[in-house]
């Protein structure tokens, strides 16, 4: 099990967002009663909000969207949560590292492999701009890794 230091029971990189992996799985593992999302291109888009609010009803958490410059205020007004954040991108990520929100661990899922981008391991393809956001999160004394599931091998970076 995780080791938690504050409400944020993880932080998770998945593009895909909530889905049932999430939904189920991770929120299951974590004990989390609160999935969060700060991603402001979802926010603008309320049919995949929807979507997502769908997948996590029958896991008996709750979801909030957020842009991500409001992320410190939510965390900050949640009382008596597990929260588990997920983000699209590790851009978002070290944006929420920045945000003076206690991020002690950030597990990377699923990054698609779309132009000028590498595998990095499994499926999670990168370009050198996240390995920068990477680097820059590691540097802040964030403990980051890649690990598909809860139940497989975490791959440091």
């Amino acid at each position: 099990m995780i080791k938690v230091k504050n409400k944020i029971q993880l932080t998770r990189v998945d593009n895909r967002l909530v889905h049932g992996q999430i939904a189920v799985i991770w929120r299951a593992y974590l004990r989390a009663n609160l999935i969060l999302v700060p991603d402001d291109n979802v926010m603008k888009n309320k049919m995949l909000m929807e979507l997502m609010k769908m997948t996590t009803r029958a896991s008996g958490a709750n979801v909030i969207f957020c842009y991500v410059k409001d992320i410190k205020q939510i965390v900050d007004n949640v009382n008596n949560e597990k929260v588990f954040i997920v983000c699209r991108t590790p851009q978002i990520a070290r944006q929420l590292v920045d945000s003076e929100i206690n991020i002690v661990e950030i597990s990377v899922g699923n990054m698609y492999n779309t132009n000028g981008k590498r595998l990095l391991a499994s499926n999670v393809y990168v370009d050198n701009n996240d390995l920068k956001d990477i680097e820059y999160i590691k540097a802040k004394g964030v403990d980051i890794y890649i690990q598909d599931m809860p139940n497989t091998k975490k791959i440091k970076l």
